[in-house]
């Protein structure tokens, strides 16, 4: 059963040191804390394993889930831009609010969580420790 999906992406990351996350959560698994704990998981592991110096994200205004996820994970706000959001009833302008967070300021998950092979993912990203 899929219940989510979280992903953690950068341009140039072995120079900038910051990653980009995003996230999706299907609506009969929100309000349990899995956006919150999948959010807390990226960006610690970004931390923690690839030496990440910030996370970014967004989400678009009056989206309070979402924003609510951002908030319990440290994050700031950083800023707006407009974009243009894909609905059913076809594209629509939208405000997103941007956010940020850095090692000093996460909130990581209440469990420790065991990384294997973090290692060999630093070697085939070519990011040095």
């Amino acid at each position: 059963m899929l219940v989510g999906m979280q992903d953690v992406h950068a341009t140039d990351f072995p120079l900038t040191r910051t990653v980009e996350t995003g996230s999706w959560l299907g609506r009969d698994h929100q309000g349990k804390g899995i956006g919150t704990l999948m959010r807390q998981m990226a960006i610690s592991f970004a931390f923690d394993e690839l030496d990440a110096v910030a996370c970014e994200s967004g989400y678009i205004v009056g989206n309070e889930a979402s924003r609510a996820v951002s908030r319990k994970a440290g994050y700031v706000e950083n800023g707006q831009r407009t974009l243009v959001q894909q609905t059913r009833q076809g594209p629509v302008r939208a405000q997103e609010q941007r956010v940020i967070v850095t090692p000093d300021a996460v909130v990581r998950p209440a469990e420790r969580v065991v990384v294997e092979g973090a290692e060999e993912l630093r070697r085939f990203l070519s990011i040095e420790r």
